[in-house]
């Protein structure tokens, strides 16, 4: 079976105590075939700075020069310059659940969902934490709208 590649977009903003941590656990999500990139959107101290010490090739950044769009408009830029059409979002001061990742890749249900989420970040753990076989997500379908499930968007959103 092929492995699926994927990237991970992190947009950052003024974030150096907490970008580390967010770039950590998405590289230990990470396999041969996908990337993290990270967006600084003109942080005051660089994020390649603060990163300078990760030397994975997996992990890419890319630094908004012009005007400073926020955490949407550095989220569209990661997504241009990425290389897989499977794209995860983190934010720079979050962390993904051990395992997410392989999770939602080996999900059989997945095979024609185009986007999705964690159903909350706290299942996820508690299934990790108290090794449930309950993966902890769960598939928006077709018939839902994603305006009604805008809450759900910062844990593990996806889209294809």
């Amino acid at each position: 079976m092929k492995e699926t590649g994927f990237s991970i977009v992190i947009p950052s903003h003024n974030r150096p105590a907490l970008i580390l941590n967010a770039v950590q656990s998405a590289l230990k999500n990470c396999t041969a075939h996908s990337e993290v990139i990270v967006v600084d959107d003109r942080s005051t101290i660089p994020v390649a700075d603060i990163l300078h010490s990760i030397t994975d090739s997996r992990l890419k950044i890319v630094r908004n020069n012009e005007n400073y769009g926020g955490a949407a408009y550095a989220r569209n830029i990661g997504v241009n310059v990425a290389n897989y059409d499977l794209i995860f979002f983190l934010d720079d001061d979050d962390v993904f659940v051990e395992n997410y990742i392989n999770y939602v890749l080996t999900e059989p249900n997945l095979i024609n969902a185009d986007y999705g989420f964690g159903k909350d970040c706290l299942n996820l753990i508690d299934c990790k934490l108290n090794n449930k076989t309950n993966r902890g997500f769960n598939l928006v379908s077709s018939s839902d709208f994603l305006k009604k499930r805008i809450a759900g968007i910062s844990t593990g959103f996806w889209v294809r």
